[in-house]
């Protein structure tokens, strides 16, 4: 599947603003529909780092 530039310029934006990295799913688009054992093993992963910044408000 290809993503957006847009989309990805977006993201990659507020990523930069949390101060976090970018993280691509398992299965794209629909990865909660085609793959929810991966896409919920990666989201448990990143819940899992010790400095993910999880809880971290968002700037206004």
């Amino acid at each position: 599947m290809r993503e957006h530039p847009s989309l990805r310029r977006t993201t990659a934006r507020l990523a930069d603003v949390l101060g976090v990295g970018l993280t691509v799913l398992p299965g794209g688009h629909e990865g909660f529909l085609t793959r929810p054992a991966a896409v919920a093993s990666t989201v448990r992963a990143l819940l899992t780092v010790p400095d993910a910044r999880v809880s971290t408000p968002l700037p206004r």
